[in-house]
């Protein structure tokens, strides 16, 4: 009887490492998947619907991201869930920049592309000097250049719109 004695302590030690080893991996992914809805996530809003499916995913990430011990990361989930935001309000509140994405709809990929530049340098702050923001401003310009001629002026119509909803529309 005395042999078993070891069975509960071992137990005990497995269920801490296996938690232990669950919140680590938690807390290394603690608001990385909230880039996925970028990604996966790529349709032109059709501003019908209340949420939009990358509104939609970010919120679940956002959601699921509660318990983050990482102040900053929890920081960078909201503010890229505010861009997510202004990403698709530049094409709800424009209707005539989102009909030409629908009718020049291989632009759209462009546009997010450039778009990135925006959310990719405001995620971690809530504001921004014009250091920053002229900053921004030259990486657009030069993803812009690197669009094709064809979708370049669609594409910087969509950008400085969504600059101007980025924190640095104040600037």
């Amino acid at each position: 009887m005395h042999s078993l004695c070891w069975i509960p302590v071992f137990i005990l030690f497995l269920w801490k490492t296996f938690k232990s080893e669950l919140q680590e991996d938690y807390a290394n992914q603690c608001g990385t998947n909230i880039y996925n809805c970028w990604q996966y996530h790529h349709i032109i809003p059709d501003c019908v619907n209340t949420k939009s499916s990358l509104i939609k995913c970010a919120e679940v990430e956002r959601y699921g991201a509660i318990n983050c011990e990482d102040v900053a990361m929890k920081k960078i989930i909201l503010n890229t869930l505010k861009n997510y935001h202004a990403s698709v309000d530049v094409i709800c509140n424009n209707p005539e920049l989102k009909q030409n994405f629908i009718d020049n709809n291989r632009c759209w990929d462009n546009a997010r592309i450039c778009g990135f530049e925006i959310i990719a340098l405001t995620i971690s702050e809530d504001t921004h000097d014009e250091k920053d923001c002229d900053l921004m401003k030259s990486r657009l310009d030069v993803c812009i250049m690197n669009v094709s001629t064809d979708c370049r002026t669609l594409v910087k119509n969509y950008t400085d719109v969504f600059y101007h909803y980025s924190t640095c529309g104040d600037v």
